[in-house]
């Protein structure tokens, strides 16, 4: 199974001059953290032989190497809350189902766990959240499931039939799943925002992102570290342009944290450092077809500084890469 990349849009996010800044308050979620110290970087580019790999590297784009094995074909990432750990969205050339696999940040050996997409690791990195398309008449059907790492005690979270489902992740007490959700475009008007579900029955949602009745869709959230808030990329259709925005967890105005120095770039993306300090994420380029590069800056709350107005380059152009790199993730340092 090959992924193919989107096509990057050129996109533009003057809309949000108008928030205001929210401010941080502390919500029930924010009991428990995956804190730690930063590791290295994980994203998905192309080795020499223009495979697609997982590869890791330091925040200074430094000690890259491959952790992937061949033939994976890798898509979406996630590191288990000690460092120690990497689940990968793939699949084999003679599957066309997505799989997620298991194995050591440092590489070697992966085993396949279950068939899905969108992982994501609970506190404890004992469990694993994700969503899977499951064949309905002429559409797919999605679901948020849950497993443990070692693929058993499989068990479905949430089970809607008209929302496209992506992105899981676990807040950092583990009570709640956060997710992105698009209304099914055959069932009602296209729209693309970010939700919350209690983990243990998938009830209780709460509407984390809302575009005010302006034609905005949010998608690719992650979970600060002490669980208050989110940033996720926040694509403007009325100018075409995708910047990092911050949410409170609980829903309210939006914070801009990172837009593009012109609109031929495209930000998306974006995840915590595992310390809360700095984010990776993807800048694609409009002069190029499907070319993603990854950087990382520092946040001060819930402001950038100014790197983020000339971002540090993570992952400079391989030799061999025809797109550069996506889907970050950011690791602990192993414990």
């Amino acid at each position: 199974m090959h992924r193919s990349l989107p096509r990057p849009a050129v996109q533009i996010l003057a809309l949000f001059a108008l928030a205001s800044i929210a401010s941080i308050a502390a919500t029930s979620d924010a009991e428990a953290q995956f804190k730690g110290a930063n590791g290295r970087l994980f994203y998905v580019s192309e080795d020499a032989s223009g495979d697609q790999r997982v590869f890791s590297s330091k925040a200074s784009g430094s000690g890259r190497k491959i952790v992937s094995p061949e033939g994976l074909d890798p898509s979406s990432l996630a590191v288990s809350p000690n460092g120690r750990r990497l689940a990968i969205c793939g699949g084999r050339a003679a599957d066309e189902d997505s799989w997620i696999f298991l194995g050591r940040t440092s590489g070697g050996r992966f085993r396949r766990v279950v068939k899905g997409c969108d992982p994501g690791f609970s506190p404890s990195g004992r469990k694993l959240v994700y969503t899977i398309a499951l064949p309905d008449g002429l559409r797919d059907r999605y679901e948020i499931r849950t497993v443990a790492t070692s693929g058993r005690s499989r068990r479905t979270i949430l089970r809607p039939r008209d929302r496209w489902l992506s992105d899981t992740r676990f807040t950092p007490n583990g009570k709640r799943i956060v997710f992105t959700a698009t209304i099914d475009p055959n069932v009602g008007d296209y729209d693309t925002e970010v939700y919350s579900i209690r983990s243990s029955d998938g009830r209780r949602e709460r509407q984390i992102t809302n575009d005010g009745g302006f034609d905005i869709d949010y998608a690719h959230a992650d979970v600060a570290p002490d669980g208050r808030r989110i940033i996720v990329a926040a694509y403007d259709g009325f100018t075409d342009r995708r910047s990092i925005v911050g949410v409170p967890i609980g829903g309210g105005p939006i914070d801009i944290i990172a837009t593009p120095e012109s609109d031929q770039f495209d930000y998306s993306s974006p995840v915590y450092s595992p310390d809360g300090k700095r984010m990776a994420f993807e800048r694609s380029d409009s002069a190029f077809v499907e070319y993603y590069l990854v950087f990382q800056g520092r946040l001060t709350g819930a402001r950038p500084d100014q790197s983020l107005q000339n971002p540090p380059l993570v992952v400079p152009t391989p030799p061999s890469s025809s797109f550069g790199a996506f889907g970050p993730v950011w690791g602990a340092r192993p414990k």
